[in-house]
């Protein structure tokens, strides 16, 4: 609904509105006919700086994201329990009285499913062989009353909290290794049921599936781009920067949520798994706002160089005329997502202080900083564009004047008209 209102409700209000919609110093200049670009101070400055520090710009917001991205490779999924509700939650509090009179494993229950036409045999050798098995609490292991002649139960507890590490090894040991040999060339077989499996197997298939999910949301925009600046190495960096930037943000959310680093203060409780739901709602998110600050950024860029054909102009350019209109759109988006934080449940602190800090990150970093200085270390290896590309690659341009040169010339990358002066396409 907002893309059809973009591109029907909002030039229609622009239309009648007019030059209404600028501040009066340039409707002056447009009835004077005076079209100098007019750059704002600070961020006019700030794209010198980068176009001068290039190295250095890049090699510092590279350091940034690559360090925060760094506790990303540690992530683990899973679901947290009620161990890491707030202090003053009743169901805190009930959770650390049962743990301090039962044990961490309390809460952990799992259940041995046995199927077959020897169930019951099986199920005798499955509860000795879980009294000796580590992680489990031996004296917790019953075997129930038989459901039908070829169904049994056994349920058992692990010495460990559902959210441990060791837990989540425990199911897999048993699942893999222990109990496998206990009905192998029988009819019968075993499963492990309880919550803390269900969440071992929610996280694996999540996890599983997630590669799929980002080649192929990448995939799309890589072409997509691809498209609309004919050029190869714009989209390869967009991507690359949206990669960088799920990373950096997932890597603060596992050193606070999986850490604990500074959890307690943001009423967090104490580390515990990621929720296995998180990265998928958290790239979708971000890959969306991300692919937003890349196009207002290299569309201006790609319009000053078809233009003019200067790289670091047109890098320049882009970057000081966008800088303003980026940082504000993310601004709003941080200020959103922080009101999340606000909301005693974690997986709701969870997904706004993720998302606030990858949206930040991305504009006040990787838009303003890391793509710039990467832009202009390239040079006009950001446009190349091979000729067999060109050949059979669609022309669509987010620039008018540039699509309809591509119509007339059968070249999407052009220059200046020849049949036209040269200084109308030049910048003053």
């Amino acid at each position: 609904l907002t893309m059809v209102a973009s591109v029907t409700l909002l030039p229609a209000l622009l239309s009648l509105l007019g030059l209404k919609v600028l501040p009066r110093s340039q409707r002056r200049a447009v009835r004077a006919g005076q079209f100098e670009d007019v750059h704002p101070k600070f961020w006019g400055r700030w794209a010198e700086l980068v176009a001068r520090r290039k190295m250095v710009t890049g090699f510092v917001g590279a350091v940034i994201m690559i360090a925060l991205a760094l506790p990303f490779f540690a992530m683990r999924l899973g679901h947290a329990d009620q161990g890491n509700d707030q202090a003053k939650t009743t169901t805190r509090k009930g959770y650390d009285l049962i743990a301090q009179g039962f044990g961490q494993g309390y809460n952990s229950t799992l259940t041995a499913v046995v199927s077959g036409n020897s169930s019951q045999q099986t199920a005798t050798k499955v509860a000795d062989t879980l009294k000796t098995v580590k992680d489990v609490d031996h004296g917790s292991v019953v075997v129930g009353k038989p459901l039908t002649p070829t169904l049994d139960l056994i349920s058992f507890k692990s010495s460990t909290s559902p959210q441990d590490k060791k837990t989540t090894d425990l199911v897999n040991n048993l699942r893999k290794d222990v109990l496998p040999g206990l009905y192998q060339g029988t009819s019968d077989h075993v499963y492990v049921y309880g919550q803390t499996a269900i969440y071992v197997d929610f996280a694996k298939v999540l996890s599983q599936k997630l590669p799929l999910f980002i080649i192929a949301v990448v995939g799309l925009s890589f072409l997509l781009l691809l498209v609309a600046f004919r050029s190869l190495v714009v989209p390869l960096t967009a991507a690359a920067m949206n990669l960088l930037a799920a990373g950096a943000s997932f890597g603060l959310v596992v050193a606070i949520f999986q850490w604990g680093w500074g959890s307690e203060a943001l009423g967090i409780g104490k580390g515990a798994p990621i929720e296995a739901w998180a990265p998928v709602m958290f790239f979708a998110i971000l890959f969306g706002l991300s692919m937003d600050y890349q196009v207002f950024l290299v569309s201006r860029m790609h319009e000053e160089w078809v233009h003019t054909r200067d790289n670091r102009r047109a890098v320049s350019v882009g970057q000081a005329e966008t800088g303003g209109i980026i940082t504000a759109a993310a601004f709003i988006m941080i200020t959103v997502f922080f009101g999340f934080i606000l909301d005693p449940n974690r997986a709701v602190k969870l997904l706004g202080m993720g998302l606030a800090s990858a949206v930040f990150l991305d504009a006040f970093v990787l838009r303003t900083v890391l793509v710039p200085s990467l832009m202009h270390m390239f040079g006009k290896s950001n446009w190349f564009f091979p000729k067999a590309l060109e050949k059979i690659t669609p022309h669509v341009s987010i620039d008018a004047e540039d699509a309809a040169h591509a119509q007339q010339t059968g070249n999407g990358n052009s220059g200046p008209r020849p049949d036209e002066p040269d200084e109308l396409y030049t910048r003053v």
